[in-house]
């Protein structure tokens, strides 16, 4: 868990171009479910313009789907996350 962590976090730091797609995907991941573990909130902040290059690039790759995870991501909040449904 800590060695994908780190790869996620040192992708914010690399230039967006050089990240693997797996890794890019990841970060995507991270971000658009606000998975604090990865990123608290001030490192959000603090990393805005490179993760709006991987975001950039990400879509360039796969149009949409980042969208639809952070749609579907809010739908499951709202609904809880299934807890008790």
């Amino acid at each position: 868990m800590l060695a994908l962590q780190e790869a996620v976090r040192n992708a914010v730091r690399a230039d967006p171009a050089a990240v693997p797609e797996d890794v890019l995907a990841l970060v995507v991941l991270a971000v658009e479910c606000e998975v604090t573990t990865v990123f608290s909130h001030k490192e959000l902040r603090e990393h805005k313009q490179a993760l709006k290059a991987v975001a950039a690039r990400f879509d360039k790759l796969v149009p949409g789907l980042r969208r639809a995870l952070r749609d579907a991501f809010l739908v499951s909040r709202g609904a809880g996350a299934g807890y008790g449904v």
